[in-house]
């Protein structure tokens, strides 16, 4: 796993950090709602964030694949001679952060999609 970690550059570090943050913010509302606040403001402010930083850690996971593959052709261009088994391992490579940044992006919607729910049901219910 730290291979997969090492293999994302720099990109990756903002990205565990924006998972990281992500979790706080789901299980924070979590426990809010188990709570049995009803309070709607309290109950919908920060629901959006938890979308809205999947979303970024996506972006970054594009953005981490191009600059690597912009890299790796830059390298290919230089070299004089070069192995198709090293080109490929290259491109593999750029793949994880598009990978890990899909990851975090489905597993924050599925989290604010069900938070909301919850949150939307209660505000129903109550009102």
């Amino acid at each position: 796993m730290p291979l997969f970690f090492r293999q994302m550059g720099p990109f990756g570090y903002l990205m565990i950090v924006i998972t990281i943050a992500n979790i706080v913010l789901v299980l924070r509302k979590a426990v809010l709602i188990a709570g049995g606040t009803r309070d709607r403001a309290r109950l919908e402010s920060g629901l959006d964030a938890i979308l809205f930083w999947g979303i970024i850690a996506q972006v970054l996971g594009v953005l981490g694949q191009l600059t690597g593959v912009y890299n790796a052709l830059h390298a290919i261009i230089r070299a004089t001679e070069i192995s198709p088994d090293v080109v490929m391992t290259g491109f593999r490579e750029s793949f994880t952060t598009t990978l890990y940044g899909l990851w975090v992006c489905v597993l924050s919607a599925v989290a604010w999609f069900v938070l909301r729910s919850i949150v939307r049901r209660r505000l129903a219910s109550g009102e």
